[in-house]
């Protein structure tokens, strides 16, 4: 159960809340003030995240949780030292046509995984006057999305991004009277450590698409494509032919789909180390790819990931 949601701005607090449990959940402006309770909790800041280890909490940090890689892997040593549990949203693992494409991709269905593309996208920062994201006028395009694409393309392949080059694009200089630092636009080619490439593209300025994911598998015997908006289907390409395989006929897949996490997220929060559940090694993992994306992006060439780091 959800105890506590923690945030900077106990308003945003109260939202997360309400958004996160019908069952009564507070809302606190800072961990400290949550840290009598020892069950686990929802926090959006890497401040909030050790308050929740020292007191010996287990939590969900909500991404992007931390703004460099020597921060992440702060919060996986603190974590670790107190035998607590970080889990990270990474929810479209959850998806059941998610979990089948991974399946048949682990079962060697596709043959030899050739290239692959992912994209999301979203339209939350198309406006000059209007930071609606979170209040603040900066965005973080690949630490925001692309984040949740880097870790569903190596779950789903089992592939890991060895190599990868970037071009980013700021848009506005300036939003709602506030500077603009980062990037709306991302776009990174990809070479897995199986030999695959692949495109993988976010932006927050993708009119008409309020929060859509896509990823398509390419190998040497068939493809597979998964989409957010139609989280219950299963796309199958063989060169024959192609059809769409449904996963679940819900409305609320979606729901679902977060349901499932919070629940592996609880039951991971008695068990140390956790098991099928993303970690903060996952979101170190994504640290440190968004990293090489901003490195590659300001020097103009190819970056050697260390996959192996987290």
């Amino acid at each position: 159960m959800t105890t506590a949601v923690v945030d900077i701005a106990v308003d945003t607090s109260r939202t997360a809340a309400h958004a996160l449990s019908s069952d009564g959940a507070r809302a606190h402006p800072r961990r400290r003030s949550a840290a009598s309770a020892r069950e686990i909790v929802h926090v959006a800041t890497p401040d909030a995240a050790l308050a929740a280890f020292a007191a010996g909490d287990s939590a969900i940090c909500l991404t992007p949780f931390t703004d460099s890689v020597s921060t992440a892997r702060r919060l996986v040593d603190a974590a670790e030292h107190a035998g607590a549990v970080g889990v990270v949203p990474f929810v479209a693992r959850y998806h059941l046509a998610v979990r089948s494409a991974r399946d048949r991709v682990a079962r060697g269905e596709l043959g030899m995984l050739l290239s692959l593309d992912c994209t999301y996208l979203q339209d939350a920062m198309l406006g000059t006057d209007d930071p609606r994201r979170f209040g603040v006028a900066s965005s973080r395009a690949f630490a925001e999305l692309g984040s949740h694409l880097c870790d569903l393309v190596e779950f789903v392949s089992g592939h890991r991004i060895a190599r990868l080059t970037a071009r980013t694009r700021r848009v506005f200089d300036s939003r709602g009277g506030a500077v603009v630092s980062g990037e709306d636009i991302a776009t990174v080619l990809i070479e897995t450590d199986g030999g695959a490439l692949g495109t993988v593209a976010v932006s927050q300025m993708a009119a008409g698409h309020p929060d859509d994911v896509t990823l398509n598998l390419h190998g040497t015997a068939g493809s597979l494509g998964v989409a957010s908006e139609r989280p219950g289907e299963l796309w199958i390409g063989r060169q024959a032919g192609s059809r769409v395989e449904v996963q679940s006929r819900s409305a609320k897949s979606e729901d679902n789909a977060f349901d499932a996490f919070l629940a592996a997220a609880e039951a991971a929060a008695d068990e140390f180390p956790p098991r099928d559940v993303p970690t903060l090694h996952d979101g170190l993992r994504a640290a440190t790819l968004a990293a090489a994306v901003l490195e590659s992006a300001a020097l103009g060439t190819w970056i050697e990931t260390p996959y192996g780091a987290a």
